[in-house]
């Protein structure tokens, strides 16, 4: 009997388990769902509106009346020294405003007319086709990512169709918007909300039979606009999005790796995008809660089973009791008596079970090694005749107790919090009855009890232990959507309700500048200027902010790096207006093992930051060395300019704190910050050296790759 209700409660506490681990499990796999799935939304909300920023810039060019009369002119009047400045300006401040790479002005046959940078190049023959294209829709149009020749660059680019001023109907011109993905697009793409080392966004297009891959993979290099799969791999996340799919999808990367991902359509694009993450990463808390339950069940089975051994010891000497007053009703002599009574004392003397015969007035009558053993008295001490020990904690649990065994007869497992004889703390689970004569008179009391002390602490560890794990489940699940909605809501803010008005008040100010500046007195020019050159602060300082917050969101892709290479890169590119007046000289440096994109942004804000600062001497030097020590690659940048008070070293590197004044260095105050961030997410330090007037050397540090 007993071995069946064992058995039933074990098959009962195993189905609860399962039954919790598969709740758990269910939760747990909708809550990734929604992660990707937010993730994802924002990164194609995100994707729409730079595309509509894009598609806004062109619109502004093809509406503006000034502009293509100015655009006529110069066709009418090539030859015309003042219309190809005025032009240069509009571009110039166009590519400055928008961060495009490159802004060409080409006729309709596809002749470059004017560009800003100035290059030489021809036109492509793509290019000239597409431009056919757009005179006939009159629309503006985006080019999707392409490669001009085999090994060029990738890069997109905005089509904008000038129009005559005499007849709106007849194109005279087309703008070529040139745009680095490298520059916004990929990293917006690359970006991940939260820390995962297989996590990452991909964005693709279908051509013919097949899914092209276009931006670069996190576990494969060249990936883009080289990468293509069959469109029909039914297990591929990337062939599904491209056939128009949504939503969650679980199957095989482009790596052979099981992935759970997140499907969308970029509205108004060619574009699909997915977002996915290694099915072996993402659910590895459910082999935690797994290996949780199963203990859990483990424990409570043995529990179980501890009582269930409790019983069947209880009947086993429930049986010897019972054999003992048959054998002495039978025994019809003392001998037999005797006989009984020995046999009875050997069986329940080696008990592991504490028994105990206690008469009504509270003194033993008969006890077993076991019970001196847990009550902490010498297993060889007889305490027959003394009074019972006093081992209850609470004497009012003793009344409660006792009433309720003189009111039932008998008592079966119940709990007692004890003490032994030395005061040490206890839990017993106690079973007892009511002995009485054949009159029905009460004449002693007999029990057993076990030592539940043990047993007691692991089933209240247990309960601890899984209440903090759910309470640790609950937090994390918090943590993550309170990050994602913040991310979200912060991006928006930036990228539209802040820039956008920003931008229109900067474009609207040049355009009245430009159109009417025979109107305007000197007092109103000054006032319009002054509005631009805040808003274009202001915008700034919006950017700073974002490559701010992104230096702590995004995951780290380290790989080696050629230091001197991209320092002399970074100085080429960074002081292209003034190369000459400038000398630089540049050390071998030690090769680095960092994130490319990052530490490229690193040596951006150094070099600027000393070209800016030695701007005002007479013969402006730069100097940038490296070297090895304790484990870690030096790197410093040193100029001649200003310098910097050194009692102030250390507001150097605080975001908005600026040493000098905005009217003799321009600048946001952030720069050096994202510095620091930066080189403290590789574990490496940021200091200064620096005097008035005697220039600065500016220091990094990063750890040797090992």
């Amino acid at each position: 009997m007993l071995v069946a209700v064992f058995v039933i409660m074990a098959f009962f506490i195993v189905t609860i388990g399962v039954l919790s681990y598969k709740g758990f499990k269910k939760e747990f796999r909708k809550d990734v769902e929604n992660n990707l799935n937010a993730i994802l939304n924002l990164k194609v909300a995100e994707i729409v509106q730079w595309r509509k920023e894009r598609i806004a810039d062109g619109s502004a060019f093809m509406a503006n009346q000034s502009f293509s009369d100015l655009v006529n002119r110069f066709i009418a009047s090539p030859l015309n020294p003042d219309l190809p400045d005025r032009l240069g300006k509009w571009l110039k401040q166009m590519r400055s405003a928008y961060a495009y790479e490159c802004i060409s002005l080409l006729d309709t046959r596809g002749n470059k007319l004017i560009s800003e940078p100035l290059q030489l190049t021809p036109v492509t023959s793509h290019l000239i086709n597409d431009i056919n294209i757009v005179g006939q829709t009159q629309k503006v149009t985006i080019l999707d990512f392409h490669r001009d020749g085999h090994d060029g660059p990738i890069r997109l680019e905005v089509l904008v169709p000038v129009q005559s001023p005499e007849d709106p109907d007849k194109i005279i011109a087309v703008m070529v918007f040139v745009i680095n993905p490298e520059v916004y697009l990929y990293p917006l793409i690359k970006i991940w909300p939260t820390s995962s080392r297989t996590a990452e966004t991909l964005i693709l297009r279908r051509e013919g039979d097949s899914v092209l891959f276009l931006n670069e993979l996190k576990f494969q290099k060249n990936a883009a606009l080289n990468l293509r799969f069959s469109i029909n791999n039914a297990t591929l996340p990337a062939s599904k999005a491209a056939l128009g799919n949504e939503g969650i999808f679980t199957g095989i990367d482009y790596r052979g790796v099981p992935v759970i991902s997140s499907l969308r359509t970029i509205p108004d694009s060619p574009w699909f995008m997915v977002a996915l993450v290694d099915i072996k990463e993402v659910f590895a808390p459910l082999n935690t809660k797994w290996w949780t339950m199963f203990i859990v069940v483990v424990l409570l089975i043995l529990s179980f089973a501890s009582i269930m051994f409790s019983l069947w010891r209880r009947q086993r000497i429930r049986y010897f009791n019972e054999k003992y007053e048959i054998e002495r009703e039978k025994a019809k002599t003392d001998k037999d008596l005797e006989e009984s009574e020995h046999k009875f004392r050997e069986t329940v003397k080696y008990l592991d079970e504490g028994y105990y015969s206690v008469s009504i007035d509270g003194y033993l009558l008969d006890h077993n090694q076991a019970f001196n053993r847990i009550l902490g008295f010498d297993i060889g001490q007889d305490l027959k005749g003394a009074q019972l020990p006093d081992f209850w904690q609470n004497p009012d649990e003793r009344k409660v107790y006792l009433d309720e065994l003189i009111a039932r007869g008998f008592i079966r497992n119940y709990l007692i919090n004890a003490k032994t004889i030395s005061g040490e703390k206890i839990v017993v689970l106690a079973n007892s009855h009511l002995v009485k004569d054949e009159q029905g008179k009460l004449v002693r009391i007999e029990g057993t009890y076990n030592d539940f002390t043990e047993r007691k602490q692991a089933e209240e560890e247990i309960i601890k232990l899984n209440a903090e794990l759910e309470d640790r489940i609950a937090k994390r699940t918090n943590q993550l959507e309170a990050a994602n909605k913040e991310l979200e809501a912060f991006a928006y803010s930036v990228s539209h309700d802040l820039r956008a008005p920003l931008r229109a008040v900067d474009g609207f100010s040049k355009f009245v500048l430009e159109d009417y500046e025979n109107k305007l007195d000197s007092e109103g020019k000054r006032l319009l200027n002054l509005i631009r050159s805040n808003t274009q602060k202001m915008d700034q300082l919006i950017t700073d902010l974002l490559a701010l917050s992104r230096v702590t969101r995004c995951e780290l892709n380290v790989s080696g790096i050629d230091m001197t290479q991209m320092a002399i890169s970074m100085f080429k590119e960074i002081a292209q207006d003034v190369p000459d007046k400038i000398r630089l000289k540049v050390d071998p440096l030690p090769e680095a093992y960092a994130d490319p994109t990052y530490i490229r942004q690193v040596w951006a804000n150094l070099i600027a930051n000393a070209i800016k600062f030695s701007s005002k001497e007479k013969k402006p030097s730069i100097k940038i060395h490296g070297h090895t020590e304790n484990g870690f690659n030096n790197y410093y940048i040193n100029d001649n300019g200003v310098g910097f008070n050194p009692e102030y070293t250390h507001k150097l590197f605080g975001v908005f704190q600026r040493l000098h004044k905005t009217d003799d260095f321009e600048g946001t105050g952030v720069g050096l910050a994202i510095i620091q961030r930066i080189i403290h997410r590789h574990g490496g330090k940021v200091w200064a050296e620096g005097k008035e007037g005697k220039g600065a050397t500016f220091w990094f540090s990063l750890p040797i790759k090992k």
